[in-house]
């Protein structure tokens, strides 16, 4: 799951790797990069391991290149140490190979590409593209074949189809995709037994409208059945943002329109992320438990420092 900003480090993925920076030093690095380059050209890459190994590569950078504006303050930090046994020929060219693959297939890609927001998106492909100059700079091997593009997997589920959540060996609920993908709208509905009657679902109160990382769209929810959003509606609510260092939010509405607003106007609202299909499995176990859920609670709004998740 993570935070839906333009920045390399801004989700919840790449502030992970800083802590495990911290911790392992450069073996969290190699590991993130290799996570990455190890698969197949057809092997499907997902979100969190494509942005780790951008973070990962952006350390690799500032470490080259002295550029360390665009480095959390923690990992500046660890840099500073560090940096002289850092920047070897074998660990930029494999930053290299590692951007270069989630520029050419990966679920953080296809993500921005239908997330709605064209402006967005086009910033998101700049800044990579950006590192990837960087890399190819530092790299002895700038001339390295990239691979060949495979054809990207479109997502194979239309909005309005209906999804069974499967909470566990008892209980399930289910979930109905939206217009702007990859919204998903969860529905108060747990039940033992299969409810037949789509429009008896589609018409009970939603508890929460998500974005959902790929696996969600790629069957590990299981299609049902289709009911058009034209019958039984739903709108995608507004989501704010949380700068994680002044603490600055901004609103955006249905369509991804963003205006400024105070932390006081994001009560109530979700954060703007991604979450994994089994984050939302335990948020809803956790509500039909009445308990808090600690990824909610992780993602409220924040009134004073630390703003980062």
């Amino acid at each position: 799951m993570g935070a839906w900003g333009t920045g390399s480090f801004d989700n919840d993925d790449a502030l992970d790797f800083v802590v495990r920076l911290e911790h392992e030093g450069r073996a969290a690095i190699r590991a993130a990069l290799e996570e990455v380059t190890k698969l197949d050209t057809g092997d499907y890459l997902e979100a969190p391991e494509a942005s780790a190994a951008i973070a990962a590569s952006e350390v690799l950078a500032a470490a080259r290149d002295g550029q360390i504006s665009r480095l959390p303050q923690a990992a500046q930090d660890w840099l500073d140490g560090h940096r002289s046994r850092l920047a070897t020929p074998a660990l930029i060219t494999l930053g290299h190979r590692a951007v270069e693959r989630v520029l050419t297939q990966s679920e953080l890609k296809e993500l921005w590409e239908e997330g709605g927001d064209e402006a967005q998106s086009k910033a998101w492909e700049e800044g990579v593209r950006e590192l990837v100059a960087r890399l190819a700079a530092a790299s002895p091997v700038v001339k390295a074949q990239t691979p060949k593009r495979p054809k990207v997997r479109k997502l194979k589920i239309a909005p309005g189809a209906v999804l069974r959540v499967d909470l566990d060996h008892q209980w399930h609920s289910y979930a109905r995709i939206l217009q702007r993908m990859p919204m998903i709208a969860f529905y108060d509905c747990r039940v033992s037994t299969p409810e037949e009657d789509l429009l008896a679902i589609v018409n009970r109160p939603v508890l929460f409208v998500l974005a959902v990382g790929g696996r969600a769209h790629k069957g590990h929810w299981p299609v049902i059945g289709h009911v058009p959003l034209e019958t039984a509606p739903i709108r995608i609510p507004d989501q704010f943002m949380q700068d994680i260092g002044t603490g600055a939010c901004r609103i955006a509405d249905e369509v991804f329109n963003v205006r400024p607003a105070t932390p006081g106007e994001c009560v109530g609202l979700e954060k703007v992320a991604v979450w994994g299909p089994e984050h939302v499995e335990e948020r809803l176990r956790d509500h039909y438990a009445s308990r808090p859920n600690a990824n909610a609670a992780r993602m409220k709004v924040r009134f004073a420092p630390p703003f980062g998740p």
